[in-house]
């Protein structure tokens, strides 16, 4: 089924000029009842160097937002903030200033496991950036830490790392489990790469009706008791 993101603008405004041999694209964009994203960008000697500046904010944009289209009884929260600086050129680009996530909470059954508000914040400088992050569960929490190099275009990198301890995992109705996962994903051009291990201190699977296939227990098994 196709679901509608209806957006609501208080303001919209785009400019572009060209001149002095540099092109500008300008944007100010507020929403009804919510944040706002503005900036602009610019190339000089677009025909040469093509050197990028210019910057790019999102101020207090509520993902609740985006709830439209989720399920009946899903939802998102959580505020998006920026303040980003280009610099470079186009063939290596730059960027610096925060990206931040917060009170980022995210309810729904697509979801293995209850959320509680969390965060995330990128910081980038120039051709390198960093991750931080916490996802708080209703037991347990998982932290984030990454970093990227797009230093060399071409040969860009990315990693990021999951560590937690007794997550509770819940996928209705018949399984319970709890997750400490200690997981380690990079990524480059040609290669996508997981590591490292997720244990399993509890888990509970209850079966409330076999199906008529199943096949019964053999005479043979002997029940070992603890």
């Amino acid at each position: 089924m196709t679901r509608r993101l209806p957006v609501a603008f208080e303001t919209l405004n785009l400019s572009a000029d060209l001149h002095n041999n540099r092109a500008e694209l300008g944007w100010l964009i507020r929403l009804t009842n919510n944040g706002q994203f503005d900036g602009q960008v610019q190339v000089t000697d677009p025909q040469g160097r093509r050197n990028l500046g210019g910057n790019v904010n999102m101020r207090n944009v509520n993902l609740a937002m985006i709830n439209p289209v989720f399920s009946r009884g899903e939802k998102a929260a959580g505020m998006l903030n920026a303040r980003l600086r280009l610099g470079g050129d186009v063939q290596s680009p730059q960027l610096f200033g925060q990206l931040q996530l917060s009170a980022l909470d995210i309810d729904g059954n697509f979801m293995p496991f209850e959320m509680q508000p969390s965060q995330l914040t990128m910081n980038f400088s120039g051709t390198r950036s960093t991750l931080a992050g916490i996802v708080r569960t209703q037991q347990g929490q998982i932290n984030l830490n990454g970093n990227a190099d797009w230093s060399q275009i071409d040969n860009w990198r990315a990693r990021v790392t999951a560590k937690g301890s007794r997550v509770r995992i819940t996928v209705p109705p018949m399984v319970r489990l709890d997750v400490s996962p200690d997981v380690v994903f990079d990524a480059t051009p040609s290669l996508f790469t997981l590591d490292g291990r997720v244990d399993v201190p509890w888990a509970r699977i209850v079966v409330h009706d076999l199906p008529e296939s199943a096949v019964g227990v053999s005479s043979d098994v002997v029940y070992a008791q603890q």
